[in-house]
């Protein structure tokens, strides 16, 4: 073999993909759950959210509302109609091949954009325990969302991506944020204050692209459908999810539903709105005024972001946790590069000493 011939193409990828040799057994050992997952998931019966959103995938493209339908999978479609073409193109593929194709999508833009996420953190946190700990903390958010087929991988991975491209493709970062707000709202807090770190430093194409695309997203199914069709589409959306919501908006984990379990208080439905409103505008003010570095305000925002949807949004369920992963990095970058005196860290229950932690 030619020493100095060039490594392929697909040598030249999953060079890029691993992080270094000191993880390979973990690199490759996270493509083998994934496939013994995806094994698990494929060799049953398919049902739950993944019959839930190719059946409403299947309803759209047959010219059919797919909104406030009970099919028996346990559960309704919530999301926009451009979100259901996405999964009505699964309906294409035998059942265990879809399910393999959204798992495999799901890990592979996770594992991207949390490799850029985790380069802009900086040398420090590309270490063996940092990524250990990051792993054993987030692990079962993960595995339940591949288990139960739900999109907040995606998502996640996308909104990471997104903020390592927005200053430098702000158009294309522009028009896929606005796409993951419209499938569903979840990056809409972290997306938002994107726009604010661009406004901070003067660039404001993609402040202004965002809302712009976000028209776009909207306005598409009025496009591909009749007028009135398209009209009944979002009617019968928004009257499904309020209808949800006001049977089980404190039954969840986020902050209301904490207040009825923990302290036994149900939160009146008037406090929902002022409590959204104050809190998202506390989390602007605390972004805008730190930090002062764009990696370090990158990393901040999509932390800060993310953690506000799931401690405030009214369905935040157990799988939705897997978007505080990124809050979940920051904190643990900040605390393990600490000063080089001895101190101990806390982490849950373990306590260890600090020279074990990356400086």
């Amino acid at each position: 073999m030619n020493p100095k011939a060039k490594p392929n193409r697909l040598a030249r990828m999953l060079e890029k993909f691993a992080p270094g040799k000191s993880w390979k057994i973990l690199y490759w050992s996270q493509w083998l759950l994934l496939g013994f997952l995806t094994f698990q998931v494929a060799r049953a019966p398919y049902g739950g959210h993944y019959g839930i959103f190719t059946t409403a995938g299947k309803y759209l493209f047959s010219g059919q509302n797919p909104y406030g339908v009970d099919w028996g999978f346990g559960g309704f479609w919530f999301y926009s109609p451009v979100c259901g073409w996405f999964f009505g193109l699964l309906n294409y593929l035998p059942a265990s091949l879809g399910i393999f194709v959204f798992n495999f999508l799901s890990h592979f833009l996770l594992l991207e954009g949390m490799r850029r996420h985790l380069l802009k953190l900086g040398e420090k946190a590309r270490t063996n325990l940092y990524l250990t700990l990051l792993i054993l903390m987030s692990a079962g958010e993960f595995i339940g969302a591949y288990q139960h087929i739900r999109p907040e991988m995606i998502f996640l991975g996308l909104l990471l991506i997104i903020y390592d491209l927005s200053f430098s493709r702000p158009v294309w970062s522009a028009l896929l944020g606005a796409l993951i707000i419209n499938m569903k709202w979840f990056p809409l807090a972290a997306i938002g204050l994107l726009a604010i770190a661009h406004v901070k430093e003067r660039k404001y194409l993609f402040p202004v692209l965002v809302p712009v695309f976000l028209v776009f997203w909207f306005a598409l199914p009025f496009i591909v459908y009749d007028f009135d069709f398209a009209k009944s589409l979002y009617f019968v959306q928004q009257q499904t999810l309020q209808d949800y919501v006001d049977r089980v908006y404190d039954d969840f984990f986020s902050v209301f539903g904490l207040l009825k379990h923990t302290f036994g208080v149900a939160t009146p439905k008037s406090w929902v709105t002022p409590v959204l409103a104050i809190a998202g505008i506390l989390v602007s003010a605390l972004f805008w005024f730190f930090p002062k570095q764009r990696n370090e305000r990158l990393v901040f925002g999509v932390s800060l972001g993310m953690l506000y949807t799931v401690s405030f949004n009214l369905l935040s369920q157990s799988s939705a946790f897997c978007l505080a992963t990124p809050a979940l990095a920051l904190g643990l970058y900040f605390c393990f590069a600490g000063e080089k005196k001895e101190k101990w860290v806390a982490i849950g229950e373990w306590r260890m000493p600090s020279r074990f932690c990356p400086r």
